[in-house]
């Protein structure tokens, strides 16, 4: 080891800052090199509490706290503290209860609450989430990511940008000024430039009336459906998707959508676990600037499983046959073909987005 940091020491420092192997402190300024460790550059820090440096070239490990003075200072390496880490620019991982980094970050930084004040570049991973003022990479968060710019994947219980998105966004809730390039997989999907929202009211074989709400952007949207089936059975039917909206000239639009129903019986009794998937491919024609009919036939695979009674039968949802049924141990596998028809109320938000 003292070989390996004695080579790394003899690299010249890109600052003006002293270059040292080592160094330990307990907390700043008690250690090898009291007050005087802000002037120095090391291979190798150990902070059994707190500790001050210049600049690190290998490993930085804190027990507490790990901070760093001047405006020369950066780390080139693993910076590993208890609590927190900071510094102006960091180029390889910082890990730390708390992960802040003040200036640029090239790297990968893992935080319970990871943070970069300026750009970072890589893979930033926060138990409860991560802030940057401008992300290319990877940001994964346990409850948040925050960002302005933010060009790569994203993934979080909320995902919020100040300005510009592009890449893969994938959330319960996304909250965007622009999606420039890309799409957002989210369940709420709001997106204040180019914002789609829609109304339907549509009658199916698979769900005789139905309510629906779509909202996010026409490149990619979320879904809300909530209807009624009145079949051999009385059934509620929710459903959830994602679709995409391309208009074709000035009055169609071509909206394929993939859309899971979930069934259940108005009573609430009996009831079967019973799941039906339509990949549909509609078709919507502009009446005014806000009303429009859709079309849109669909083939579906439709999942059901029976109550513990024997007596008990399978949902009837459609009344077109299936065109292909596998019945076993209490659970049926149906592939059939199914239509709707709505009537449709759209607005869009933002240039070039006003027109249906």
């Amino acid at each position: 080891m003292c070989c390996f940091l004695a080579h790394l020491s003899a690299q010249e420092a890109r600052d003006s800052l002293k270059c040292f192997p080592a160094q330990i402190s307990v907390f700043h300024p008690v250690g090898t090199h009291g007050r005087q460790s802000v002037d120095y550059t090391y291979n190798f820090s150990l902070n059994i509490f707190t500790g001050k440096v210049g600049g690190i070239r290998g490993l930085q490990v804190s027990g507490l706290w790990s901070d760093f003075e001047g405006d020369t200072h950066s780390v080139h390496g693993i910076q590993i503290a208890g609590l927190a880490s900071s510094t102006v620019n960091i180029k390889g991982i910082q890990i730390g209860g708390l992960g802040y980094v003040e200036g640029n970050m090239k790297g990968i930084q893992i935080g319970g609450l990871s943070t970069v004040f300026d750009n970072m570049k890589g893979i930033q991973i926060g138990g409860i989430g991560n802030l940057v003022e401008n992300m290319k990479g990877i940001q994964i968060g346990g409850l948040a990511n925050g960002a302005r710019k933010m060009e790569g994947v994203q993934i979080s219980g909320l995902n919020y940008n100040i300005t510009t998105f592009k890449g893969l966004q994938i959330g319960l809730v996304s909250i965007n000024d622009t999606i420039e390039k890309g799409i957002s997989l989210s369940l709420v999907n709001i997106t204040k430039r180019g914002f789609y929202r829609e109304w339907g009211l549509s009658f199916s074989d698979y769900s005789h009336v139905a309510l629906n709400y779509k909202m996010g952007i026409q490149k990619f949207y979320s879904i809300y459906t909530i209807g009624a089936n009145f079949m051999d059975d009385n059934l509620w039917m929710v459903g959830l998707g994602f679709g995409n909206r391309t208009p074709i000239g000035n009055r169609f639009a071509f909206q394929p959508e993939l859309v899971s129903y979930y069934y259940f019986p108005t009573n609430f009794k009996n009831v079967q676990s019973t799941f039906s998937t339509h990949l549909k491919f509609g078709f919507v024609y502009r009446i005014t600037e806000k009303y429009a009919l859709s079309l849109a036939p669909s083939v579906y695979v439709m999942n059901a499983k029976k109550d513990s009674n024997p007596d008990s039968e399978f949902y009837k949802v459609s009344p077109f046959d299936a065109l292909y049924t596998n019945d076993r141990n209490n659970r049926q596998i149906t592939i059939g073909v199914g239509i709707s028809l709505g009537l449709v109320f759209c607005k869009s938000i933002g240039k070039k987005y006003m027109n249906f």
